[in-house]
Parts: structure tokens; C-alpha cells; sequence
């Protein structure tokens, strides 16, 4: 009899716990939003995704790139929507209403309390030869998105150290000149973190460019030749900052850690 250790990042109760927070609030972070006027008078309000979650707001949902974005107005008769400066995190998390979940929640820093299940009992059968895989016949840029971005099941598996599709067969080249086909005429937004970076990167190799920058703001890479774009927000760490001058002439995003 052998043993085999698996390390899970999250089980399916912690998962479905950071589900429902993500469900109520739209985030699991609580954000806010500052207004400012002059230099000594501030305002901090609470902003969501979810627009039924606030009461009278201000739709920042222009400067988040089409996705929404609200924020509860200002109680001080001095601001208005035009007055904010910044967008930032208290860095304070959301806790779940149900004390189950609750002390899911908590698990991490209290491991010796862990009441969820841990170990399993697996039978398994020795195979001899090699095993061969299923090779699905339909190109994978044949299929709709719908099929190949889904959370409900796995769309590949990793064999032998290679990546193997399940419901398609990967026939795009790793060739600038396939890349630059895929993308023509398209813009690519990369949400996440620093694994979002690293795709980026790669694409890079992939086109024979300077390799980005390491740092935390957002990168947008544009060619002209095919007309495409692809944009890169995906800090690891801290937060994103929109500010404008108080004219309301200018505005840039920054991020800042």
C-alpha cells in the first residue's frame, strides 16, 4: 500500500464560500472611493459592482473600461460625482453572514481547528504500456468561447508536461505570424495577477519584443500593421488608482502598492 500527498489550494466549501461573498458584494475586498475638495476637505464612500448595493451613486463605470463600477455619493454638500481624486482598498476583506462560513473563513489562521475533510481513501490499479489520449478532431478556433471559457468542468489537462485540450485540438502555431492572424482586428484584455504578467511576456517572446516591464501598472502593447491591442491590468499586489487633475481636464491611471 502506497500513500500519496496532494497539496489543494481550496476545497469546494472554502471555494463556495468566497463564491457567495463574491455574489453579495461583487468583490471580495471592500473598495472605496475618495473626493476631495480643495486640499483639506475628504470624503471616503463605499463602491461595488453590484449597482442594488447602494443607495444614490456615482457610475465611474466609463473609467473601469465598460465594466461597472458605482460608488454611493458623497454626503458633504461640497462634492459632487466630478470631485473624486482616487480609488483605493482599506485592504479589509468581507466576511461571510454565516457562521459556518465564517469559520471557514478563519481556517487558514487557525489550522488546528480545520473541521473540513482532509484525507481521502483511494483504490487504484497498476496499468502496464503506455496509455494513449483521445485526440478530439475539431480545431479549438472552431469551437465558441462559451465552450472553451466555462468553470464548470476542465477544458484541458496537463499529460506528460504538455498541455492537452479536451474538448478541441490546439492547430495554432506558436508563430508571430499565426499570433498576429488570431489577433487581427481584435483587442485582448488580460485581467489577474503576476500569472496574467507572465502570458503577456510570453506573447512578447512569441512576437520578438523587448519583454515588459515587471512593475505594477497597466501595459498596453498596440501594433498598427494588424490592428490589434492587448491590454494588461493585472496587479499582483495593491491597488488601482484612478486619478485626474481637479480641472477635469486631464486623467491618467496609475497603480500604486
Amino acid at each position: 500500500m502506497g500513500r500519496i500527498r496532494c497539496f489543494l489550494e481550496r476545497r469546494r466549501e472554502e471555494l463556495a464560500m468566497f463564491y457567495s461573498i463574491m455574489a453579495e458584494h461583487g468583490t471580495l475586498w471592500q473598495l472605496k472611493r475618495e473626493f476631495v475638495w480643495g486640499f483639506l476637505v475628504k470624503e471616503s464612500t463605499s463602491c461595488t459592482m453590484l449597482r442594488n448595493r447602494l443607495g444614490d451613486i456615482c457610475n465611474f463605470t466609463s473609467l473601469n473600461d465598460g465594466f461597472p463600477w458605482y460608488c454611493e455619493k458623497p454626503k458633504n454638500s461640497l462634492f459632487n460625482c466630478d470631485t473624486y481624486s482616487k480609488a483605493w482598498s482599506p485592504n479589509k476583506a468581507y466576511l461571510p453572514k454565516e457562521t459556518q462560513q465564517r469559520d471557514i473563513y478563519y481556517l487558514s489562521s487557525k489550522p488546528d481547528n480545520d473541521f473540513l475533510l482532509s484525507t481521502l481513501q483511494i483504490t487504484s490499479e497498476m496499468e502496464t504500456g503506455n496509455r494513449k489520449m483521445d485526440t478530439p478532431k475539431t480545431p479549438c478556433g472552431q469551437l465558441s468561447p462559451k465552450y472553451t471559457w466555462q468553470r464548470k468542468h476542465p477544458v484541458g489537462v496537463i499529460h506528460r508536461t504538455k498541455w492537452k485540450p479536451t474538448l478541441c485540438v490546439d492547430t495554432l502555431e506558436s508563430t508571430a505570424r499565426a499570433y498576429r492572424q488570431c489577433l487581427r482586428n481584435r483587442r485582448l484584455w488580460i485581467p489577474g495577477d503576476s500569472t496574467s504578467r507572465q502570458f503577456k511576456a510570453s506573447l512578447h517572446d512569441t512576437f520578438n519584443l523587448p519583454r515588459p516591464s515587471n512593475d505594477l501598472n497597466p501595459q498596453l502593447l498596440e501594433d498598427k500593421q494588424d490592428n490589434f491591442s492587448v491590454a494588461c491590468k493585472c496587479p499582483e499586489k495593491g491597488q488601482i488608482v484612478f486619478k485626474r487633475k481637479m480641472d477635469g481636464k486631464t486623467m491618467s491611471l496609475i497603480n500604486k502598492t
